[in-house]
């Protein structure tokens, strides 16, 4: 249920997912968010996030595993600075 989707992602430190619908939602809730995707489109439209593709130069296996604190913090300083970017407009 759609309710219980909101409350992981706004109780989780941060959120892995992939390219879609709920990865904006994560972005909305200013969560450090890893995105595994492929499409270069995804580098635009999500500013949030951290983009991470599949190919030789960044494989996303490879940075989940050692995801540890200072790419933590890459994640959480993407994600506040989108919410800084988007709060300094309203």
């Amino acid at each position: 249920p759609i309710r219980e989707v909101l409350y992981h992602i706004s109780t989780s430190d941060f959120v892995i997912g992939y390219d879609g619908m709920w990865h904006h939602i994560c972005q909305l809730f200013f969560k450090p968010t890893l995105l595994l995707s492929g499409e270069v489109i995804s580098f635009k439209t999500s500013p949030g996030a951290c983009v991470v593709s599949n190919g030789k130069e960044h494989n996303y296996i490879d940075f989940i595993k050692n995801l540890h604190l200072d790419k933590y913090d890459k994640l959480y300083y993407k994600a506040k600075k989108y919410e800084n970017i988007l709060k300094g407009k309203l």
